[in-house]
């Protein structure tokens, strides 16, 4: 986790790469800490999307409900790691993420 660490202290933002599936892991918690405690903006990227529909063979309403459910867990996580580290209400409008279904 020191060269994660060591690579936060040198950006302007963080790219959280989250597998849809498997949803938030350990390493994926640790990293939001570290990129919490450093104060960098957060982009959010579901990875593996097209295994909800091939793999487990979702129907399109399931699909998205897990994607939101994905989307919700890392908001949790971030606002019980933003109030441990700054204990601080004001900038919770800042910390979500919205749920959007985008086609391409």
């Amino acid at each position: 986790m020191d060269e994660a660490s060591a690579a936060l202290r040198i950006s302007d933002a963080a790219v959280l790469i989250v597998d849809v599936v498997e949803g938030v892991m350990l390493q994926t918690e640790k990293m939001i800490k570290h990129i919490i405690r450093e104060g960098l903006p957060i982009v959010l990227v579901l990875n593996k999307v097209d295994r909800l529909i091939v793999e487990l063979k979702l129907p399109p309403v399931d699909a998205y409900y897990k994607l939101k459910h994905v989307i919700e867990e890392v908001n949790s996580l971030i606002r019980l790691l933003f109030f441990f580290f700054y204990d601080s209400f004001f900038f919770l409008r800042f910390l979500t993420f919205k749920p959007l279904l985008l086609c391409l």
